[in-house]
C-alpha cells in the first residue's frame, strides 16, 4: 500500500479540486470493516479524497454491517 499512498500523493497536486479518487483493496474475504479501515486511512493520504464507499461488491453481510453503522452514527 505504500506505493499506492506515493502514486496517489503525487497525483493529488496536479488535479488540485478535481480530486483523486482511491479505492479500497478487497476481494471476497475482505469484510467491511477492514474496508472501511482502509478507506478511513487513505482519506488521510491527501486533502482532496473524495469521500464515499462502494456496496456493490460486498456480501449481504457486509451490506448489512454498513447499514447498521449508518444507523449508530
Amino acid at each position: 500500500m505504500d506505493e499506492y499512498r506515493k502514486i496517489v500523493q503525487t497525483i493529488s497536486p496536479l488535479v488540485g479540486d478535481a480530486g483523486v479518487s482511491i479505492e479500497v483493496f478487497s476481494d471476497e474475504k475482505t469484510t467491511a470493516q477492514e474496508m472501511l479501515d482502509q478507506g478511513r486511512e487513505m482519506f488521510s493520504w491527501i486533502p482532496n479524497a473524495p469521500g464515499y464507499f462502494r456496496t456493490d461488491n460486498t456480501s449481504a453481510l457486509q451490506n448489512d454491517e454498513i447499514r447498521n453503522r449508518r444507523r449508530s452514527s
